[in-house]
C-alpha cells in the first residue's frame, strides 16, 4: 500500500493547483420549456410577467394546432407547463396575432384578430374560458384595432376606430363590454382625434393626437385638456403649426419627457411637461435653430440621461428638467439601448458593452465583446439574479446570450444557449428567452435559464467497475434524479472501452466484450429535452487482460464538473488492488476517488 501513496502524493498536489485555477469559470443551465418550433426566431414575442406565468404570442411550424400564425400562450417553467391558452382564430395559417399585453386588476388585456371581428380589444385570466372578446369596437368584420394600451388609475385607456369611423379616437374601459366607451362620451367633452401614442405619467394621462398636439387627461371632464402643439388652437386647423413630430413618452416624476420636433423653431429637441402650456418647454442640448436628434431617454437617479448630437459629437447627456441642469456626460460615443440596471446605466456605446454611474469619470467601456473593427451591438438589458443578462455577438458565435457583473473579467458568454431571438423577460425567479439549443441544426424554442445556484440532477454514485478481456461485462446506469422541471432528461456515456456500449436512456445498460486492456474514464451525461447538458457522473471501468497482470500505477487529468462541485481523480495502470486517494484542502485518505468541492470553495 505504501508504493500507492508515495506513487500519488506528488500528482495530487499538482492536481489540487488545477482545481483552483478552474474554479474560476462558472457556468448557468438553460433547459428547453417548449416544442412549438417557430419557423422565424421573431416568431415568439410580447413577453410579459403574468400572475406567476410567462404569457406570450408564438407561432408553430404548421405542424401542429394552432398552425403557423401567432396565438395566444402560457408558460411556468417546464416543458409540461406551456401550452396554447387559446386559439383565438383558429382559421388555419393566419393566428390572432395577439400583441399590446397590459394588466389590470388581475387579467391582461390585449388586442387580436378573428375573421368575424377583425382586430378588437380581448382579455384573458391565463385559461381558456377566461379568454374573450371585451367588446366589437368597430362592429363586424371591420377592425378596431386598439394600440397604445394603457392604465391609469385603474381604467385602461387605448386609441381605436369606432363604427363608421376613419382615424382611431381615445376610449375608456373597466374590462367590461358596457364600460367600455369613447372617453368623449364617458366624460362629456370633445377629446380629439386620430390619437396616437399614450402613456401614464403620474396620475394622468398623456397622449397625442396628429402625431403633433398633446394632450392630458385624468379621465375627468376638467381634467382633460390640450397642453400644446399645433395648430395653438385645435378648434382653428389653420393656425400655425409648433410641432412636426413628438414621441417617446417618458414619465419623470410626474412631469412628461418627450422628443419634439419643433418645425416652427428649426429644433429636434428633449422637451418636458408639466400638463400646461407654459410648463412645457424644450431642454436644448444644441441651443438655438438647432437639432440634437435625442433619443433613449432613460430615468436614471433622479435624473434623465439620453443620447445627443452636437457640434461637439455624439455622446450622453443628462437632465434634472432644467436648461440649467441639461449637459454632457461624455461625447465621442452613439448611446443605444440605454437602460438602468443594477444601479448602473448600461448601454451599446460605439456598439460595444458601456455603463456608467452618470458621471464623466465612471463612464466607461465595461468590455470589448467582438474586438477590433466589429461591433457586438449589445441590446435587452435585464436584471436577473444579481446581474445584467444581455444579448451580443461576439463575432464568432453569432447573438448569444450574456451576462456582466459590471465588470471586464464578470462579462461572460451563457455557453449553454445557442443563437437567441431579442425576445426576454423574467417571471419571479425565472428568466424566459427564445433561443436555439448548443445542438447543431436546433430549432428556436422557448428556454428557461436557471439561477447559477440552482441545485443540478443528483446521479446515483457510480462505483468504479472491473472487467477482463473476452469476458461479458454488464452494468445499470441508474437515472438522475432532481428538480421536476429538468425533466425529460437524455442520457449519453463516453469513454468507454472498446466493445462496450450504452443502450441509451435512463436505466439503461452498459454492456459487451471489452477487447483492450486499461483504464477507462467514464463520463455519464445528461442533457435537457433541448440538449442542454444540466448534470454528469463519472467512474473508471479497469480492463485487466486475460490472466491478470498489471503496470505502474498513474494518475491521469482529473475530471471537475463545476456545475455539482464533484471532483474525480482518474488512475491509471495498477494490478487491480485497492487505491486511496486524498486532495489537500478537501479529504484525507480514502478509498472513493470522487470529491465533493464546497460551494464555499467553488
Amino acid at each position: 500500500m505504501n508504493q500507492f501513496l508515495r506513487y500519488s502524493r506528488q500528482p495530487l498536489l499538482a492536481l489540487f493547483v488545477a482545481w483552483a485555477l478552474l474554479t474560476g469559470a462558472s457556468a448557468q443551465v438553460a433547459i428547453q420549456v417548449s416544442t412549438l418550433t417557430p419557423p422565424l426566431p421573431q416568431a415568439q414575442r410580447d413577453f410579459i410577467a403574468f400572475n406567476g406565468l410567462l404569457i406570450f404570442a408564438s407561432a408553430t411550424d404548421g405542424t401542429g394546432s394552432p398552425a403557423d400564425g401567432r396565438e395566444l400562450y402560457r408558460a411556468d417553467g417546464s416543458l409540461d407547463g406551456t401550452g396554447s391558452v387559446r386559439n383565438i382564430n383558429p382559421m388555419s395559417g393566419q393566428g390572432s396575432d395577439p400583441a399590446g399585453f397590459v394588466a389590470l386588476s388581475g387579467k391582461l388585456y390585449f388586442a387580436a384578430t378573428t375573421a368575424a371581428n377583425g382586430r378588437e380589444l380581448w382579455v384573458t385570466d391565463g385559461t381558456f374560458s377566461g379568454t374573450t372578446l371585451v367588446k366589437d369596437l368597430n362592429v363586424g368584420s371591420a377592425s378596431g384595432a386598439p394600440r397604445s394600451l394603457c392604465v391609469v388609475n385603474g381604467k385602461l385607456y387605448f386609441s381605436a376606430t369606432r363604427t363608421g369611423g376613419f382615424v382611431p379616437d381615445l376610449w375608456v374601459s373597466d374590462g367590461t363590454e358596457a364600460g367600455t366607451r369613447l372617453l368623449s362620451d364617458a366624460i362629456g367633452i370633445p377629446t380629439g382625434s386620430n390619437v396616437g401614442d399614450l402613456a401614464r405619467i403620474g396620475d394622468r394621462l398623456f397622449y397625442e393626437i396628429n402625431g403633433r398636439d398633446i394632450w392630458v387627461s385624468d379621465g375627468t371632464a376638467g381634467g382633460t385638456r390640450f397642453v400644446k402643439g399645433g395648430p395653438a388652437n385645435p378648434l382653428n386647423p389653420s393656425g400655425p403649426a409648433l410641432f412636426a413630430s413628438i414621441n417617446a413618452f417618458v414619465d419623470f416624476g410626474g412631469k412628461l419627457i418627450f422628443r419634439g420636433n419643433a418645425l416652427s423653431m428649426g429644433e429636434d429637441e428633449t422637451w418636458i411637461s408639466d400638463g400646461t402650456d407654459a410648463g412645457t418647454f424644450p431642454l436644448e442640448a444644441n441651443p438655438g435653430p438647432n437639432a440634437s436628434f435625442p433619443s433613449d431617454h432613460t430615468v436614471f437617479n433622479g435624473n434623465v440621461y439620453f443620447n445627443a448630437t452636437t457640434p461637439a459629437g455624439t455622446g450622453l447627456w443628462v437632465t434634472d428638467g432644467t436648461q440649467a441642469g441639461t449637459r454632457a456626460v461624455r461625447n465621442g460615443l452613439f448611446v443605444t439601448n440605454l437602460r438602468a440596471v443594477q444601479g448602473k446605466l448600461y448601454f451599446s456605446g460605439g456598439n460595444e458593452l458601456w455603463s456608467s454611474d452618470g458621471t464623466e469619470a465612471g463612464t466607461l467601456r465595461v468590455k470589448d465583446i467582438n474586438p477590433g473593427a466589429g461591433s457586438s451591438n449589445p441590446s435587452r438589458f435585464t436584471d436577473f439574479n444579481g446581474k445584467t443578462y444581455f444579448v451580443a455577438d461576439d463575432g464568432t458565435t453569432g447573438r448569444q446570450l450574456w451576462a456582466t457583473d459590471g465588470t471586464e473579467t464578470g462579462t461572460q458568454r451563457i455557453t449553454s444557449l445557442g443563437e437567441v431571438a431579442p425576445e426576454m423577460a423574467v417571471v419571479g425567479t425565472r428568466l424566459f428567452i427564445t433561443a436555439k439549443s448548443t445542438v447543431a441544426g436546433s430549432p428556436f424554442e422557448l428556454h428557461r435559464l436557471l439561477a447559477a445556484d440552482t441545485p443540478p440532477p443528483v446521479s446515483v454514485p457510480i462505483a468504479n467497475q472491473t472487467g477482463t478481456v473476452g469476458t461479458a461485462f454488464f452494468q445499470t446506469i441508474s437515472a438522475f434524479t432532481g428538480p421536476a422541471y429538468l425533466f425529460p432528461l437524455s442520457y449519453s456515456v463516453a469513454g468507454l472501452p472498446p466493445g462496450i456500449a450504452f443502450s441509451g436512456g435512463a436505466g439503461g445498460i452498459v454492456a459487451g466484450n471489452p477487447t483492450t486492456a486499461g483504464v477507462y474514464s467514464v463520463t455519464v451525461s445528461a442533457t435537457s429535452i433541448g440538449g442542454s447538458p444540466v448534470g454528469r457522473a463519472f467512474y473508471t471501468i479497469t480492463v485487466n487482460p486475460v490472466g491478470g497482470g498489471g503496470s505502474p500505477l498513474q494518475l491521469l487529468a482529473p475530471i471537475y464538473d463545476c456545475l455539482s462541485g464533484t471532483l474525480t481523480l482518474v488512475p491509471g495502470g495498477g494490478n487491480g488492488s485497492p487505491i486511496e486517494y486524498r486532495v489537500a484542502g478537501l479529504r484525507d485518505w480514502g478509498t472513493s476517488p470522487v470529491f465533493t468541492v464546497p460551494a464555499w470553495q467553488r
